[in-house]
């Protein structure tokens, strides 16, 4: 039998994440901060690193890739976010 990772071992801050579900479905965010049940991502624009959208993690499929966090805060700034996010989607 396979164990399931901890959930805020999928999602730690700075991972890239896939929306399943809702109508932000297929866009990709940066999380930013994790509770019990839900994430907290960033895309730089519309939902920045002050004001992250609130996400359920059974919407949400992590990838693997990273965005650099900030040394001081810990978190990834909104300029840092959109270069992951555009890396990631091939139009860096």
């Amino acid at each position: 039998m396979t164990r399931k990772k901890p959930q805020k071992e999928r999602f730690p801050v700075g991972r890239l994440a896939i929306s399943k579900q809702g109508r932000d479905k297929d866009r990709v965010y940066v999380v930013i901060g994790n509770d019990a049940d839900h994430v907290y991502a960033a895309d730089g624009e519309k939902w920045t690193a002050a004001a992250p959208k609130k996400k359920n993690r059974k919407h949400l499929q992590p990838v693997n890739r990273m965005a650099q966090a900030d040394t001081e805060t810990g978190v990834p700034d909104n300029e840092t976010i959109i270069q992951a996010i555009m890396a990631f989607a091939g139009r860096d």
